[in-house]
């Protein structure tokens, strides 16, 4: 999975929140699938530039994981949603 803004926030929030990683989540060192799974896992607030609001509009999309929104189609998104 290439790197971006989003996964690395989820390596951050994935550090802070999860004890097993010791505080550290290194970014080539999580076994095959940890991302998906950790995205699955994650509101969909904790993506890079989702707040509140935009959370809840998505959420009434039903998307509310990070899995979610990854997966959306951004152009459904678009067309159903007043902010775009």
């Amino acid at each position: 999975m290439p790197w971006s803004k989003t996964l690395a926030k989820l390596a951050a929030a994935a550090a802070k929140k999860i004890p097993a990683t010791g505080g550290v989540v290194h970014w080539e060192r999580t076994p095959p699938g940890y991302w998906e799974k950790l995205m699955g896992a994650l509101p969909v607030t904790e993506a890079w530039g989702v707040g509140g609001r935009i959370g809840q509009r998505l959420e009434r999309l039903g998307i509310t994981t990070a899995a979610q929104l990854q997966a959306a189609d951004p152009v459904m998104i678009r067309a159903r949603s007043p902010w775009c």
